[in-house]
């Protein structure tokens, strides 16, 4: 029988935030690893002499990216047609102009549920998506949370909605299964503390870093050695992260790396403490797992998608407490039987994710877009 021949938009590869990135660059990873369909990779033309693409098995086009709506409504369509793909896998914009079967990678919908956590011109930028959903033969989404959210927003209306997990890379492991050389020259280069607790995201408001620096500011009086270690960028509608630290009394115990991507960031997190992920609303929420896979305890917020994917693998707390997260913290960082319970638990949840899992089931949509596909999270 012949292969589909699955179009995949790949422009985040190199220059999506850091969550589109992480998911591209893995999805692609591991698309290109099976040959149960003909791949098509659409990346930005800026990035044709780039040896990371030259490498691919799949084929490799290059198109004009940059802006990710217009280029999806516009530009890719005609390219994808050339290539005689019989369906595309869009990151969020699908296009009128492709008339066979297309699919739209939505991660979250937060714009509509929760527009105060987003600015008045990524609300416009985001509004046409209501409208071009009808286009789709489906939706690809990341959890059975947020499915639910788009349909009591009546988001995508009467189109079939199919939940894939994100995977974990294998490079997040426990601390005595990394290299020790690796782990030295982390800790050196970023200048880590011996004992920290660990926040991986962006620095916005929805990620409720106030309450995380004001939880910290209780563990600190408590622990006078333990610190705080900040890995993301500032984002939109984030908070004036200096003044609260220098607010608080932490200029000495906050230490904010920015934004780590690549080959370190496992490590930093397997020379953790503890983990803590406080956020209001994740529609996924990778950052928790890659810490369990790290071998490190969590504490992580009760809301949204978080007990969907952590299970009672983490120790939750309610986000608009802080006393409770410091709580939380200090009950990991003190009961050593208590920690290693959940660095257990954590390991044996993180196992269930995988990069793999995910494209089987996306290749699973691509091939039997009639059928009733089993979400990816019946198969944990």
């Amino acid at each position: 029988m012949k292969k589909i021949r699955v179009g995949i938009d790949a422009k985040w590869y190199f220059d999506g935030n850091v969550s589109g990135r992480v998911v591209v660059r893995n999805l692609i990873q591991n698309f290109d690893q099976s040959d149960a369909v003909e791949w098509v990779y659409f990346f930005k033309e800026k990035h044709r002499n780039d040896p990371e693409i030259l490498q691919l098995k799949g084929k490799v086009v290059f198109i004009w990216g940059g802006n990710n709506m217009l280029s999806n409504l516009f530009v890719l369509p005609f390219y994808a047609i050339r290539h005689q793909c019989d369906c595309i896998l869009f990151q969020y914009f699908p296009s009128f102009l492709f008339w066979k079967r297309q699919y739209s990678f939505i991660h979250a919908i937060g714009f509509i549920s929760n527009p105060e956590y987003f600015t008045l011109t990524e609300r416009i930028y985001l509004f046409p998506l209501r409208f071009l959903m009808k286009l789709t033969a489906g939706i690809i989404t990341v959890s059975e949370f947020e499915k639910s959210r788009m349909e009591k927003w009546g988001f995508g209306k009467n189109i079939p909605k199919h939940v894939v997990y994100h995977g974990i890379s294998s490079d997040f492991k426990p601390k005595d299964l990394q290299p020790i050389g690796e782990l030295t020259r982390t800790s050196s280069q970023y200048d880590l503390p011996e004992r920290f607790i660990l926040f991986v995201g962006r620095l916005n408001i929805i990620k409720n870093i106030l309450n995380l620096l004001k939880a910290f500011r209780i563990v600190a009086d408590k622990d006078p050695d333990i610190q705080l270690v900040v890995v993301g960028d500032k984002d939109w509608k984030s908070l004036d992260i200096d003044y609260h630290i220098k607010t608080l009394g932490l200029s000495d115990r906050v230490q904010l790396k920015g934004s780590v991507f690549g080959t370190d960031l496992p490590y930093i997190y397997s020379l953790a403490t503890v983990f803590c992920f406080p956020s209001f609303n994740e529609s996924f929420g990778l950052p928790p797992l890659e810490a369990m896979a790290s071998g490190v305890p969590v504490v992580a917020s009760d809301r949204s998608s978080l007990p969907e994917i952590c299970l009672d693998a983490v120790l939750y707390a309610d986000p608009d407490d802080y006393i409770m997260i410091a709580s939380k913290l200090l009950t990991l960082i003190t009961d050593q039987s208590l920690r290693n319970e959940f660095i257990e638990r954590g390991l044996v949840r993180a196992k269930e994710f995988t990069w793999k899992k995910s494209v089987d089931t996306l290749i699973h949509i691509f091939n039997n877009p009639n059928s009733d596909q089993p979400n990816q999270t019946r198969n944990l």
